[in-house]
């Protein structure tokens, strides 16, 4: 992460600088003195987190939170206890308390990078929860939950989807099997499928619904690692 320290006091910026690059979480750290300069690097570079201090000269803390991106995590830097009931009304993260102790900074900075990966996380879920094909002439969007399995066919693929429609698509194997989420798998030269719908496994075939579906040797492995079954 790169982040930005804000504080006028010279010793608070070099102790947070140092306990950033104790840190493997923070890459790289520029610091500011004032809240004019914090607004102005904020509006020209692109921070992952900043430590901002209450008392600032030109401009206070509150004024400059105020100025940052809703999206952007702020820690706060003060010697006030009663601040940090205030500050959660805005988007800061976490409050240090003068004088900042190493494994409290640490805590803070290990808090706001476990909310940053759950929120991509979440993201990424919902990109992968739909995606969009070309059917004829047509651009089709499917939930991939939908999705009970997928049928190689020449140079199309069919997806069989719950509500027992088919949709026929222009599109290789190996191409959609990149795109697809990772509950699904290949499972034969000519069939992918959506773990969350299997019904069985039998040696060599999956059973999804009335269907069953061949299981090819080299295929079995990938399968059963995917389902946490492989020995």
């Amino acid at each position: 992460m790169h982040c930005l320290i804000v504080d006028d006091d010279p010793l608070i910026c070099d102790l947070l600088e140092h306990f950033a690059e104790e840190t493997s979480y923070i890459t790289s750290a520029d610091i500011v003195n004032d809240g004019i300069q914090a607004i102005k690097f904020v509006n020209e570079k692109s921070f992952d987190l900043v430590f901002l201090d209450l008392e600032l000269p030109k401009m206070t803390g509150q004024e400059v939170l105020e100025q940052l991106p809703k999206e952007l995590p702020v820690i706060m830097i003060t010697s006030r206890q009663d601040f940090a009931l205030d500050s959660y009304n805005y988007h800061v993260k976490d409050y240090l308390l003068k004088p900042v102790k190493f494994a409290r900074f640490y805590q803070a900075v290990k808090k706001v990078v476990g909310e940053k990966s759950v929120k991509e996380g979440k993201q990424e879920k919902l990109q992968q929860e739909e995606i969009f094909i070309k059917d004829g002439h047509d651009i089709v969007k499917i939930n991939t939950e939908d999705i009970k399995f997928i049928e190689s066919e020449s140079n199309y693929v069919k997806f069989h989807l719950e509500s027992g429609k088919k949709i026929m698509s222009l599109l290789s194997m190996k191409k959609l099997e990149d795109a697809m989420p990772d509950s699904f798998v290949r499972i034969h030269r000519s069939f992918m499928i959506n773990t969350h719908r299997i019904d069985k496994i039998e040696t060599s075939a999956v059973i999804i619904g009335e269907r069953s579906l061949p299981i090819s040797a080299s295929y079995r492995d990938g399968l059963l690692k995917k389902l946490n079954l492989l020995n």
